[in-house]
């Protein structure tokens, strides 16, 4: 009589996310879904973009779009003109500052 001998192999993969150092770094989900619960906050209130060259404007933020490179506001207050409705590159922009809802239309 002859013996067949099988040999099973198990092989384990593991996956590494970026949290697995243990120093609190957050990982690229939490960073996207902070960034999400900003932006959700910050519409509809009134903000401050400083701008290239030492220009700030101010308006309302009404929406910001996926790949997030433009802003569309209302009532956008610039130097020279006041625009109803407009897109705002936010390559553009340096920095904002989102203002309380009650601060509408007061300039800083």
């Amino acid at each position: 009589m002859s013996e067949t001998t099988t040999t099973t192999t198990t092989t384990t993969t593991s996956s590494l996310s970026v949290n697995d150092n243990n120093n609190n770094t957050p990982n690229e989900e939490e960073m996207r879904a902070s960034m999400l619960r900003f932006w959700l906050g910050a519409l509809g209130h009134p903000v401050i973009l400083h701008l290239h060259e030492n220009t700030t404007v101010m308006g309302i933020l009404c929406a910001i779009d996926a790949k997030q490179e433009y802003l569309q506001m209302s009532q956008l207050s610039t130097p020279l003109y006041l625009y109803p409705e407009t897109l705002v590159r936010c390559s553009d922009v340096i920095s904002l500052e989102v203002l309380p809802k009650t601060t509408a239309g007061k300039s800083k």
